[in-house]
């Protein structure tokens, strides 16, 4: 009983390092594009103008100046049908940036002079653990006829934030649950009582 409650400690302390050992990987800030082109919209569709760049950034992302070009860039999101399509690829002095959706995009708000959409994806960064970020894509067109009418001029605004959580590797989850799942074994026969004949 004593050597399977040292294992058990053994296996707690292990879970619990392993998160803080990672900590310093983990992507962490923001990265803001935009266009000097116009996009459009509709209510299931988000057409994204030529010329997309880098805007801003902060935390680890600034390893990507602003004015970088992103490449990659769909030139139609369909709303429903976003997860896993990559959004952009960007790249500078080595470090390349890349972001691809793990949901489909929400509405948050639609009018003829502007729309708001939100979603999640995985951020990769190079030299860093990919991780969970947050996207909004914002457009306003001062002319409100969803950036698609002869007056139009649609702003493109995006903004994805790091969530600072890695994105979990499928073997490190399978290594884990087979670990856990040998140790509620041999937990199991230890527990069994021996029948004495």
């Amino acid at each position: 009983m004593k050597r399977l409650t040292l294992g058990l400690l053994a296996v707690a302390a292990a879970l619990a390092i392993t998160p803080a050992a990672l900590a310093d990987t983990v992507i962490t800030g923001s990265i803001g594009l935009s266009s000097d082109y116009f996009d459009s919209w509709n209510a299931t569709t988000f057409t994204l103008p030529v010329d997309v760049h880098t805007s801003s950034a902060r935390g680890n992302l600034t390893a990507i100046p602003t004015s970088t070009a992103a490449t990659g860039v769909p030139s139609l999101l369909t709303f429903a049908s976003t997860a896993g399509e990559e959004l952009f690829v960007a790249t500078s002095g080595g470090n390349t940036v890349e972001f691809v959706f793990d949901t489909p995009l929400t509405v948050v708000s639609d009018s003829g002079g502007n729309i708001t959409l939100s979603g999640e994806g995985t951020l990769a960064l190079t030299g860093y653990l990919s991780t969970l970020a947050n996207i909004t894509i914002t457009s306003t067109d001062s002319s409100g006829e969803y950036g698609s009418g002869p007056e139009s001029s649609a702003d493109l605004s995006l903004s994805i934030n790091s969530l600072g959580i890695a994105t979990p590797e499928p073997s490190s989850l399978l290594l884990l649950g087979t670990g856990l799942l040998g140790l509620a074994g041999v937990t199991f026969r230890k527990a069994k009582p021996v029948r004495k004949g």
